[in-house]
C-alpha cells in the first residue's frame, strides 16, 4: 500500500500508513517511500524519511546515496555536500551493480562499469545499437525528475 500510494503522489497518506502501522516498518517501506518522494520532488519528506531509514540502518549505504542524489537533482548542493561527506567519514562504500546471464551452460557476469569480460566491445556496441533502436522507436529515458521540492 505504500508503494502504490507512493506512486499515486499520496505521499503523506503514504507516510501516515507507516506511522499507523502495528508492527516497526523496516527500512524496505521506508525505501519505497523515499523513492516516491524523489520521483514526486519532495525533499522535505524525503529527509524526513531518511532519517527513519537512518536509525534503523545507520550504514545504508544505498539510500544515503539516493538521498544525495535528490539532493543534487532539487539544487540543494549544500545538502548534497553534507550527506556525500557523511558517506566518506563514515567510510560508507556502494557496491557496483551486478548482473549475470546463462548462455549455452555458461554463467557471464558483468559489473558495473567493467571492460574486463572477454567479449566486452562486442556486448557495448550491441548495446549502443539498441539504445539506438529504442530511441529511433520514440524511448525517452527519465533520467532525472527534474522536480522542485519547494
Amino acid at each position: 500500500m505504500v508503494d502504490l500510494l507512493g506512486r499515486a503522489g499520496h505521499l503523506n497518506e503514504a507516510y501516515d500508513l507507516i506511522m499507523a502501522m502495528p508492527c516497526v516498518p523496516d527500512d524496505r517501506i521506508w525505501g519505497s517511500l523515499l523513492g516516491s518522494c524523489r520521483n514526486h520532488g519532495n525533499g522535505k519528506l524525503a529527509e524526513l524519511v531518511a532519517n527513519h531509514i537512518f536509525k534503523l540502518d545507520p550504514t545504508s549505504i544505498g539510500y544515503r546515496v539516493l538521498l544525495a542524489n535528490m539532493f543534487e537533482e532539487f539544487g540543494r548542493l549544500n545538502e548534497f555536500v553534507r550527506v556525500r561527506s557523511e558517506i566518506k567519514d563514515m567510510g560508507l562504500k556502494k557496491l557496483p551493480g551486478c548482473s549475470w546471464i546463462e548462455v549455452n551452460n555458461n554463467i557471464h557476469i558483468f559489473m558495473a562499469g567493467d571492460g574486463s569480460h572477454h567479449q566486452s566491445e562486442d556486448i557495448y556496441t550491441a548495446i549502443e545499437n539498441l539504445t539506438l533502436e529504442m530511441k529511433r522507436a520514440g524511448y525517452v529515458p527519465h533520467l532525472a525528475s527534474g522536480k522542485s521540492d519547494s
